[in-house]
């Protein structure tokens, strides 16, 4: 059985900043969750995972329907000194930061082997060819969709 969005939310700690619930991880955990959802994606719902830093917390702090958007994620995880210190500021410091642009890729190694396809989507033009280029140097069996 796959996991509700609630039921991904209420296994893990988590911190608000902002307005944001961040989840409290350690990286090997993190991507641990992640696998998993993944695995167990074959006939559940699409899952989401962000990595929030201090200008997209402040952005959702602004924007109702963007801290909506992130706060239905089934995954928000800290990027990023900003809000490493909100959270120690608030006697909860983060296990670790989970830079997106370590985690992601250290995910996709993992994946590599799984049979799972993957979509890369850009923010710009040009973004995700270019993402896709450096995955398949680096992760050459990482299929993509």
């Amino acid at each position: 059985m796959t996991p509700t969005h609630t039921e991904s939310k209420a296994s893990t700690s988590s911190i608000r900043v902002l307005g944001i619930d961040i989840t409290q991880s350690p990286r090997r955990e993190a991507i641990a969750m992640l696998r998993n959802a993944v695995e167990r994606s074959d006939d559940g719902p699409t899952r989401s995972a962000y990595f929030v830093n201090a200008h997209s917390l402040n952005e959702a702090a602004d924007d109702p329907a963007y801290r909506s958007v992130l706060n239905r994620g089934d995954f928000v995880f800290n990027d990023g000194s900003g809000v490493g210190l909100a959270a120690r500021m608030q006697r909860k410091p983060f296990p670790e930061n989970l830079c997106g642009t370590d985690t992601v890729p250290e995910l996709l190694s993992h994946l590599q082997h799984s049979g799972h396809r993957v979509f890369l989507l850009g923010g710009a033009p040009g973004v995700a060819a270019r993402a896709l280029e450096r995955a398949r140097w680096k992760l050459p069996l990482l299929n993509v969709a």
